[in-house]
C-alpha cells in the first residue's frame, strides 16, 4: 500500500538531517583544529618550562640522561665555563660529559665559539716547542723559532727576549752569565732576609766592644751576653751594674721596669 508523501513532515525531517550533518561537520573540524598540547620540561638552572622539541634527545652524545636543561642556559653555561676555566672544561651543565666542537657550536653564541676557537688554536700552538709568544708590552704575537739562538725577536713588534728564561734579553749577560747572577741575587736576597729576620727577633749586646747580638724567645728580661758577659735589661739595654747602684730609675723612663711606671703595691 502506497501512503502519499506528506511535504509537512518531509520538510521537516530534512531540516534535521541537515542541521545533524552540519553538527557532525562542525565536530570533526573542531576536532581537527584542537592542537595537541607540546611536551615541556622544566629546566634545572633557571626554572622555565621549555617545550621539550627545542633540544635533541640529549645534550652530548655520550649522556645518559634526557636535556633538563634549556637551550640559553647551556649557552650561557658554556660562556662562563669558557672564562673561567678554558675551553677544556666544556661539559653537560648535568654531567660531566665533554662537550664536542660541533655540540658546543650547537649552543653556543657565534661569538662565544669564535672565542672558543681562538683559544683551542693557541693551545694547539703553545704545544709546539718551537712556538714562543711575545712577551713585548701589549703584544699578542706569536711565532716560530727553531733557530739555536736564544734571542727571540718578534715579527711584529721587534721586542727582544730570551727563549731561555722566559724574560727580555738581558743584554750584555750570557744565559750562563745570567743564570750566575740569578744564583747570586737568591743569594743576596737571603741574605737580606736572613738579617732582617735576625734584627726583628734579637738584640746587640750594650757591652763594651762586644756587639753580640742575642736572641731571647721567652724568660727573664734580664739577660747575660755569653760572650763578654754583660748583664743588661732586654727591654732597654740598661747594664745591670747601674740598675743595681741606682735601682729602677737607671731603666729607660718608658719602660715599664721605670720606678713610676711599675704597679703600686
Amino acid at each position: 500500500m502506497c501512503y502519499p508523501k506528506l511535504p509537512s513532515l518531509t520538510k521537516e525531517v530534512d531540516d534535521k538531517r541537515r542541521k545533524a550533518q552540519r553538527r557532525r561537520r562542525t565536530s570533526r573540524n573542531a576536532t581537527s583544529s584542537v592542537a595537541v598540547p607540546e611536551a615541556i620540561f622544566r629546566c634545572v638552572i633557571c626554572t622555565d618550562d621549555v617545550p621539550r622539541v627545542s633540544l635533541s634527545s640529549s645534550i652530548t652524545a655520550a649522556c645518559s640522561h634526557p636535556p633538563q636543561t634549556c637551550r640559553p642556559c647551556i649557552s650561557s653555561w658554556i660562556s662562563s665555563r669558557l672564562k673561567s676555566s678554558g675551553h677544556g672544561s666544556l661539559t653537560c651543565p648535568q654531567c660531566n660529559e665533554r662537550l664536542n666542537d660541533m655540540e658546543i657550536k650547537a649552543f653556543a653564541t657565534p661569538e662565544v665559539y669564535e672565542e672558543y676557537e681562538v683559544l683551542v688554536l693557541c693551545s694547539s700552538l703553545s704545544d709546539n716547542p718551537e712556538f714562543h709568544w711575545c712577551i713585548g708590552p701589549g703584544c699578542q704575537y706569536g711565532q716560530l723559532h727553531a733557530d739555536s739562538n736564544p734571542i727571540f725577536r718578534c715579527a711584529q713588534c721587534s721586542f727582544r727576549s730570551c727563549i731561555e728564561h722566559k724574560v727580555p734579553w738581558h743584554d750584555g749577560f750570557t744565559c750562563t752569565e745570567y743564570d750566575a747572577s740569578i744564583v747570586s741575587r737568591q743569594r743576596e736576597m737571603e741574605e737580606a732576609a736572613s738579617k732582617k729576620k735576625i734584627k726583628q727577633t734579637s738584640r746587640q749586646c750594650p757591652g763594651e766592644n762586644c756587639g753580640w747580638r742575642i736572641e731571647k724567645n721567652e724568660g727573664c728580661d734580664h739577660i747575660t751576653c755569653r760572650k763578654c758577659k754583660t748583664e743588661f735589661c732586654w727591654l732597654c739595654k740598661a747594664n745591670y751594674k747601674d740598675i743595681r747602684r741606682h735601682g729602677n730609675m737607671a731603666h729607660r723612663r718608658t719602660r715599664r721596669y721605670y720606678s713610676t711606671n711599675l704597679p703600686a703595691l
